[in-house]
Protein backbone atom coordinates (compact mmCIF):
# COMPACT_ATOMS: atom_id res chain seq x y z
CA UNK A 1 0.00 0.00 0.00
CA UNK A 2 1.35 3.25 -0.81
CA UNK A 3 0.26 6.28 1.69
CA UNK A 4 -1.24 9.81 1.63
CA UNK A 5 -0.38 13.00 3.65
CA UNK A 6 -3.63 15.46 5.00
CA UNK A 7 -3.92 17.62 7.88
CA UNK A 8 -7.14 16.36 8.88
CA UNK A 9 -6.38 12.53 8.02
CA UNK A 10 -2.55 12.24 8.49
CA UNK A 11 -1.06 9.49 6.99
CA UNK A 12 -3.40 7.77 5.82
CA UNK A 13 -2.72 3.88 3.66
CA UNK A 14 -4.11 4.63 0.21
CA UNK A 15 -5.31 1.28 -1.38
CA UNK A 16 -4.63 0.02 -4.58
CA UNK A 17 -8.18 0.25 -5.72
CA UNK A 18 -10.27 2.90 -4.05
CA UNK A 19 -14.08 3.73 -5.00
CA UNK A 20 -15.24 7.02 -6.92
CA UNK A 21 -17.56 7.33 -3.21
CA UNK A 22 -14.38 6.76 -1.44
CA UNK A 23 -12.04 9.78 -3.53
CA UNK A 24 -15.21 11.82 -2.89
CA UNK A 25 -15.52 11.78 0.59
CA UNK A 26 -12.31 12.26 1.13
CA UNK A 27 -11.61 14.80 -0.87
CA UNK A 28 -14.55 17.11 -0.20
CA UNK A 29 -13.36 16.51 3.49
CA UNK A 30 -10.16 17.74 2.53
CA UNK A 31 -11.63 20.54 0.77
CA UNK A 32 -14.20 21.66 3.35
CA UNK A 33 -10.92 21.47 5.84
CA UNK A 34 -9.24 24.28 3.86
CA UNK A 35 -12.50 26.52 3.93
CA UNK A 36 -14.83 25.90 0.65
CA UNK A 37 -18.19 25.95 1.41
CA UNK A 38 -20.24 21.88 0.78
CA UNK A 39 -23.40 22.31 -1.47
CA UNK A 40 -25.50 19.20 -1.82
CA UNK A 41 -25.61 19.40 -5.77
CA UNK A 42 -29.49 18.67 -5.97
CA UNK A 43 -29.81 21.40 -4.16
CA UNK A 44 -28.25 24.03 -7.09
CA UNK A 45 -29.30 22.01 -9.82
CA UNK A 46 -31.93 23.70 -12.76
CA UNK A 47 -34.71 22.34 -10.86
CA UNK A 48 -33.45 22.59 -6.90
CA UNK A 49 -33.79 24.82 -4.26
CA UNK A 50 -31.36 27.19 -4.62
CA UNK A 51 -30.20 26.97 -8.55
CA UNK A 52 -27.30 27.86 -9.84
CA UNK A 53 -26.88 26.53 -12.99
CA UNK A 54 -29.26 26.68 -15.88
CA UNK A 55 -28.93 23.40 -17.48
CA UNK A 56 -26.91 19.94 -16.13
CA UNK A 57 -24.71 20.57 -19.29
CA UNK A 58 -23.62 23.64 -17.37
CA UNK A 59 -20.35 22.57 -15.69
CA UNK A 60 -19.10 25.75 -14.32
CA UNK A 61 -20.98 28.21 -11.78
CA UNK A 62 -21.01 31.60 -13.70
CA UNK A 63 -22.27 33.92 -11.32
CA UNK A 64 -20.49 32.25 -8.53
CA UNK A 65 -17.41 32.73 -10.96
CA UNK A 66 -18.16 36.08 -11.35
CA UNK A 67 -18.35 36.98 -7.91
CA UNK A 68 -15.47 35.23 -7.11
CA UNK A 69 -12.78 36.99 -9.88
CA UNK A 70 -14.54 40.39 -8.13
CA UNK A 71 -13.39 39.26 -5.20
CA UNK A 72 -9.64 38.14 -5.68
CA UNK A 73 -9.57 41.36 -8.36
CA UNK A 74 -11.28 43.90 -6.70
CA UNK A 75 -9.11 46.37 -9.36
CA UNK A 76 -10.75 44.80 -12.50
CA UNK A 77 -13.79 46.62 -14.24
CA UNK A 78 -17.01 44.56 -14.47
CA UNK A 79 -16.01 44.02 -18.45
CA UNK A 80 -12.67 42.63 -17.67
CA UNK A 81 -14.36 40.28 -15.49
CA UNK A 82 -16.91 39.34 -18.19
CA UNK A 83 -13.66 38.82 -20.06
CA UNK A 84 -12.70 36.79 -18.08
CA UNK A 85 -15.49 34.32 -17.87
CA UNK A 86 -15.84 33.90 -21.35
CA UNK A 87 -12.01 32.85 -21.74
CA UNK A 88 -12.42 30.73 -18.85
CA UNK A 89 -15.56 28.74 -20.09
CA UNK A 90 -15.09 28.74 -23.50
CA UNK A 91 -13.73 25.64 -24.87
CA UNK A 92 -10.90 25.92 -27.83
CA UNK A 93 -10.43 22.53 -28.45
CA UNK A 94 -12.55 19.21 -28.49
CA UNK A 95 -10.08 17.74 -26.93
CA UNK A 96 -10.02 17.83 -22.98
CA UNK A 97 -6.58 17.35 -22.10
CA UNK A 98 -6.10 20.50 -24.39
CA UNK A 99 -8.34 23.16 -22.40
CA UNK A 100 -7.20 21.45 -19.07
CA UNK A 101 -3.66 22.73 -19.98
CA UNK A 102 -4.47 26.02 -21.44
CA UNK A 103 -7.11 26.55 -18.31
CA UNK A 104 -3.68 25.38 -15.89
CA UNK A 105 -1.73 28.29 -17.46
CA UNK A 106 -4.35 30.60 -17.30
CA UNK A 107 -4.17 29.92 -13.19
CA UNK A 108 -0.47 30.08 -13.13
CA UNK A 109 0.59 32.69 -15.60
Amino acid sequence: MRSGICERYGVIPVPKAMTESEIEVIALDILTEIGYERLFGPDISPDGHFPERSTYRDVVLIERLRRSLARVNPHISLDGIDKAVRKIVAQESPDIVENNKSFHKYLTE
